[in-house]
Order: structure tokens, then sequence, then C-alpha cells
């Protein structure tokens, strides 16, 4: 499965070398080559797509041959970055990992062909579920639904599900209807992305607090913009690498002051985040798990290290032994935090001290880390661009 794309395709050898061609995965102090993250991600959706309607077909056509036909065709046309980076795209790529069973995989299905429909010009499909769902049309949260018409045009769509019926309509970039609800935005410097409130966070599968109100939407859509805010004003090389790659954040508990975030390859553009916290606290989470966006990416194509190091190294983060593969991310992602912290202390960041008192925390931290990596010799050259470079500004761990 970890290598299902076509890395030949993909990637061409450059002048300076295949780590040179890496390394703005490594963070945003190299130049990034947009067009070749992208490309690992379209072609990567479109490699698991094509493994999933082959494998889940014959459940699929039972139910669905409307969606089974709309999938098929969708595959060859996607080609556009915005409608493959997303966790209904790769949500299918779990369900060949865990080998789902066809009642989960439709559900999956019809979640992917209502992402191709939104993203899309045009096109119908009718669908059924065994498992009722409430799944997304752009950022719209359909009803809960078993069946569902799909009838779409470069402008407006009709969706008939159970015994409702909604006319939707362009609005700019999104979509808009009556008596619909919508995820709510987070938009600030060149940042955009959603809110996933819990009506939402079943059919992405994410965690999430299990309720909001109107005015803790608000709140926290106000501390993400001050997250947002804080980065551009501290760190503007860190606002572009977040904005490059966020799309979704779910809010999720934990006790007041503490930092607690998550995210997977199955939710490209999401990060799970705590929000009883400062908003600096918020910004570091937010350079942390988009760090882990970019690490996945590359995951997508090519393995960071070749498996023949089966040694568990200490972590200092997690306080165990870890795998040589999770030491790297780790690195990776508190090696961008660590410069996140010295860019924001440069720029004189009111943060009550906040990043020099966790850069002198870290360092140590990382230190314990690079051992682990200059130790090993299973890294493969995009495991040793996500690392050197980072170590190389850095500097001394010791």
């Amino acid at each position: 499965m970890s290598r299902m794309v076509d890395t030949a395709r993909l990637v061409q050898t450059a002048a300076g070398g295949q780590e040179a061609l890496y390394d703005g995965f490594g963070g945003p102090f190299a130049p990034l080559d947009v067009g070749l993250f992208q490309d690992i991600v379209v072609t990567s959706a479109q490699q698991y797509m094509r493994f999933f309607v082959e494998t889940y077909q014959q459940a699929i056509e039972a139910d669905s041959p409307d969606l089974l036909r709309f999938l098929g065709e969708g595959v060859e046309r996607l080609s556009d970055f915005e409608t493959a980076w997303d966790f209904a795209v790769f949500a299918i790529r779990e369900c060949l990992l865990q080998r789902a069973a066809p009642d989960v995989a439709l559900g999956k299905a019809l979640q992917l062909g209502l992402r191709l429909a939104a993203s899309g010009e045009g096109g119908s499909f009718r669908a059924r579920t065994s498992r009722p769902i409430r799944p997304l049309w752009g950022k719209l949260i359909l009803p809960e639904l078993t069946s569902i018409t799909v009838e779409r045009d470069l402008y407006s769509a009709t969706l008939a599900l159970d015994k409702i019926r909604l006319e939707l309509w362009r609005d700019g970039e999104s979509w808009a209807g009556e008596e619909v609800d919508e995820l709510p935005s987070i938009r600030r410097a060149n940042v955009s992305a959603h809110l996933v409130v819990p009506a939402a966070a079943p059919v992405v599968g994410c965690d999430c607090v299990s309720m909001l109100s109107t005015d803790e939407v608000s709140r926290l859509q106000y501390l993400y913009q001050d997250a947002i805010t804080l980065i551009e004003e501290g760190s503007p090389s860190y606002l572009q690498w977040v904005s490059r790659v966020l799309r979704y954040i779910s809010p999720i508990e934990a006790d007041p002051g503490v930092m607690r975030s998550g995210s997977g390859p199955e939710w490209p553009g999401l990060a799970e985040m705590s929000f009883r916290c400062d908003p600096i606290a918020v910004a570091e989470m937010l350079v942390h798990e988009c760090s882990h966006q970019y690490f996945n990416a590359l995951m997508f194509i090519s393995p960071v290290a070749d498996g023949s190091d089966t040694t568990l190294y200490f972590s200092p983060v997690r306080n165990c032994g870890r795998p040589i593969e999770m030491i790297l991310l780790a690195y990776h992602a508190f090696g961008n935090v660590l410069l996140f912290y010295r860019e924001c202390q440069f720029r004189g960041v009111d943060d009550s001290g906040f990043c020099e008192r966790n850069e002198a925390e870290l360092l140590p931290q990382l230190g314990v880390l690079e051992d682990a990596l200059r130790a090993t010799s299973s890294l493969t050259e995009v495991g040793h661009s996500l690392w050197q470079p980072l170590s190389a500004l850095i500097g001394s761990v010791r």
C-alpha cells in the first residue's frame, strides 16, 4: 500500500540531487516545489481511488451502480489539488488499509461521490447506504440520509435525500442553500479553513468536542484567527507553511492550558487541536500539525526508512521507545516548532516568554531525537531530507 504511487512518474532527479528536490518538505526555510507537492497529492488520490473502486466494485454496484460509474469517471477527471486535498478522498485509503466491511466502504464511497460532485462542473448519480450518515457538500452539512439523488450543473445542484429535496447554488467559491447547516469559517491573512462542529465529526472520522453552543463557536473562531494573526506577525515564513495545507480545524477536549493536537494521512488538511489555551499555544499546534501534513504527503510516494532498523529509540516526547520513523516524525514537527519560536522571539512577539521558555525545554529533547537519526542507517533519501536541513538551521542541540 505504501508504494502504490508511481514515483518514477512523479519524481525526477533534480540538478542538485533528490535531497535538494525534497528539502522544501522539511520546512519553509527551503523553496518547496509546489507543483511536485500537488502532483503527489493528486496522483496518490487517483491511485487510491482506482484501487478502492476495484476492491469494492461488487458492493458499490449492488446498491449504487450510478455511484460506481460516477466514481470511475471522477478518477479520470481528478486533476485539482483542492478537490483531492480532503478527508473524503483519503478516507478510502483507510478503508483499504483496514480492509473495511462493504457497508463501511459504501458510506465512504458516498461521501467521496459528494466531494467530487461539489467540486466538479456537473454530473448526476443515485446512491444508497445501509448506515445512515450526515455527509458534507462543500461546507454544507446535509441532513442525515440513507439514499440520495444528485443532479448538478455548473451553478446549481438538486439533492433528493430520502424525503427531503434541497436546492443548492454556487455562492462565489462556495455553496449555499436554504435551511442547511454549514461549517463555520476561519479566515485570516492567507489562511482559509473551516471549523469541524460535532454534527460533522462522525463523517470526517476525527475527534471533536461533544457539544458547541453558538457563543462557543464564535469564541473558537476568534481564538484560531488570533493564532493565525500571531503567526503572520511573528513568523511570516510559517504563515505560508500553514496556509498551504490547512483546511479544517477540529476542536478537541483538554484541561485548561493543556496543548493536545493530532492529525493523520487519512485527514489531509485537518488538525485536531485543544482550545483552552492562549493564542500562542494554538499557533504552535498549527505549525506542528501542518508540518505533519507535509511529512504525510511524502509518505504517499516513498517510505522515510527502508525497514532494516527495528530498534525502538527513546523518545523524550512520548517517554517511551519509538520506531525510527516516529522519531523522524517528531523531530520534523518539533524542529519546525523550534524555528517558529526563534522567529517569534526575533520579531519581538509579546508572548509572556512562552517561546523562550519552551525553546529551552525543547532543545535537549531534539538532541535525543537527533542522536537516533544519526545512529540509524535505515533512513532513505526522503527521510534524510526531512531532518538534515532542519538540523543545519537549528544548530547545536547540546
